[in-house]
């Protein structure tokens, strides 16, 4: 499902793509140009405007020598501002490492978002909020029917050899072939309210324990609820 990672500067490196949602995070298109990072606006057709659209940043257009700085100054101290520690995230909400180049990655990122045939809607995978319930989603509990998601698993495995996240103030590798036994994919319908319960679990561990919880503590919380709802 999910690990936590200290994102230093050498697990940093390994990484060529950063996607995050601009709404969150504006301005910053002129430091980009500013320091000739290459980028792309994923979903044009989709969301209609450029400052709604996710935005994909090639890492491997960042300078050796500009690597530390763009960690320490831009990535690690800009971060959504909430109330509750769960909905905080870094820029750098998705981190990918892959060989495709910056148009392969924008193409299938968008093709990853936009899910159906006749009737095609957004997957906002890209959120980590949903992120970090991938394998449950994508998860297969009938093998004859498959269902929507049957074949995003393997386009994202094909393409994407790691996989970070950022949420509830941390960096988290996303596993989607960690094998847990789930008792019936979690359906999207199903994301919002559990993560309330999970958002108002993680505040009520910290109003106990005066303190943020550490990874287990998540981990469980995550599985507790995931068990209230029937997911495994």
């Amino acid at each position: 499902m999910i690990n936590f990672v200290d994102l230093n500067l050498n697990i940093f490196k390994e990484f060529n793509f950063m996607l995050y949602e601009q709404r969150f995070f504006q301005n910053m298109i002129e430091l980009y140009d500013g320091n000739q990072i290459k980028y792309k606006y994923i979903g044009e057709d989709v969301f209609k405007n450029k400052k709604l659209c996710p935005l994909l940043v090639d890492l491997n257009t960042v300078g050796d020598q500009l690597k530390e700085s763009f960690l320490n100054e831009l990535i690690l101290v800009n971060f959504t501002k909430n109330i509750y520690d769960f909905d905080r995230m870094f820029i750098a909400q998705n981190l990918f490492k892959s060989k495709l180049d910056l148009n392969d990655m924008a193409e299938f990122l968008t093709q990853q978002m936009i899910l159906g045939k006749s009737d095609k809607f957004l997957f906002r995978f890209y959120d980590p909020r949903v992120s970090i319930h991938l394998d449950a989603i994508l998860f297969e509990d009938n093998k004859i029917y498959k269902n929507i998601y049957s074949s995003w698993r393997g386009r994202f495995l094909n393409n994407v050899e790691e996989y970070i996240v950022s949420l509830n103030f941390n960096f988290m590798k996303v596993d989607l072939n960690d094998g847990i036994n789930y008792k019936k994919n979690m359906n999207v319908s199903q994301i919002e309210s559990i993560n309330k319960n999970i958002r108002e679990k993680i505040n009520d561990n910290f109003s106990k324990k005066r303190k943020v919880v550490n990874e287990n503590d998540f981990l469980n919380i995550i599985h507790e609820i995931y068990r209230k709802n029937g997911v495994v």
